[in-house]
């Protein structure tokens, strides 16, 4: 049996045809919508923070009397855990 022109090609035609599919929706590489022309953000030490982990032990002045027996609520401007609230 005698193979057709096609027939003996069609591995490497189907390769072929893989490839051009391939780099014909091959996305395209992305721009950046900012030109080199425009000037960069440069920032010095001042506005840069590094923020850490650290422990923090403040007394907390409150006057008044303490009218609940159980339960109270305090108000701080950290994010923090009250450990201890002393009362004599």
């Amino acid at each position: 049996m005698t193979a057709t022109h096609w027939q003996q090609y069609k591995g490497q035609i189907g390769l072929w045809a893989m490839v051009l599919a391939v780099l014909w929706w091959w996305p395209e590489e992305s721009t950046s919508k900012y030109s080199s022309s425009e000037p960069f953000i440069e920032l010095s030490s001042v506005d840069v923070v590094t923020v850490q982990q650290t422990r923090i032990a403040h007394d907390i002045a409150v006057t008044g009397t303490i009218a609940p027996v159980r339960q109270t609520i305090l108000n701080a401007r950290v994010l923090g855990e009250v450990k201890q609230v002393s009362v004599r």
